[in-house]
C-alpha cells in the first residue's frame, strides 16, 4: 500500500518512484506475493527499474512453485515475440500449470496447445488435457466443452483462431 501511495503521490505522500520501488522491493523480499508479481513485471518490462529479465523470471518461478497461474504467466512471457521468445520454455511452463489447473483455466491450456498459440502445437497433449478435464470436472458444461474439443481434435478440425471462438 505504501508503494501505491508513493507512486501516485496521494494520501499525504509525495510522489516518488524510487521510494515506491523501495517499498515494493521491501514487501517482495518479505514474501508478499502481489508485490513479487508487480516487481517481476517491472523487471521483465524495464518499467521503473532497470530491465532484468532473469531477475523477473526468477521471481515468477518462485511464485509458480505454489500457484499454477504464475506458471501460465511464465508461459506467456516466453511466448511473447522478442529476444526472450522460447516456445519450448513456454510449453514447459504450460505443462507445469496443467498439472494443477482445472476447469476453464485448463480449457484455455487445451486451446493454446491445440492451436500452438505461443507454445508448441501438440494435438495429442491437447486431447490428453481434455481427458483430464472430462475425468475430473464437476461442471457438465465444461465436460461437454472438453468432449466437443476432443472430438474436433480427433476429427482433424483445426483449433479456432481465438480462444473465445471455442464457445461458438
Amino acid at each position: 500500500e505504501v508503494y501505491r501511495k508513493f507512486l501516485s503521490g496521494k494520501g499525504g505522500f509525495s510522489k516518488s518512484i524510487p521510494r515506491a520501488v523501495f517499498w515494493l522491493r521491501n514487501a517482495a523480499d518479505r514474501g508478499h506475493r502481489r508485490s513479487m508479481e508487480l516487481l517481476a513485471s517491472m523487471y521483465i518490462e524495464g518499467r521503473f527499474v532497470g530491465k532484468d529479465f532473469s531477475r523477473g523470471v526468477s521471481m515468477l518461478e518462485t511464485l509458480a512453485k505454489t500457484d499454477p497461474v504464475f506458471a501460465v504467466r511464465l508461459s506467456n512471457v516466453y511466448s511473447e515475440d522478442g529476444e526472450h521468445k522460447d516456445v519450448q520454455k513456454a510449453s514447459m511452463w504450460l505443462d507445469r500449470a496443467a498439472e494443477k489447473l482445472d476447469g476453464i483455466n485448463k480449457i484455455h491450456l487445451v486451446w493454446k496447445v491445440w492451436a500452438g498459440s505461443g507454445v508448441l502445437r501438440d494435438t495429442a497433449k491437447a486431447s490428453k488435457y481434455c481427458d483430464d478435464i472430462i475425468a475430473a470436472e464437476k461442471s457438465a458444461g465444461l465436460k461437454a466443452l472438453a468432449e466437443k474439443i476432443k472430438k474436433s481434435i480427433a476429427d482433424g478440425v483445426p483449433a479456432p483462431a481465438n480462444f473465445g471462438d471455442l464457445y461458438k
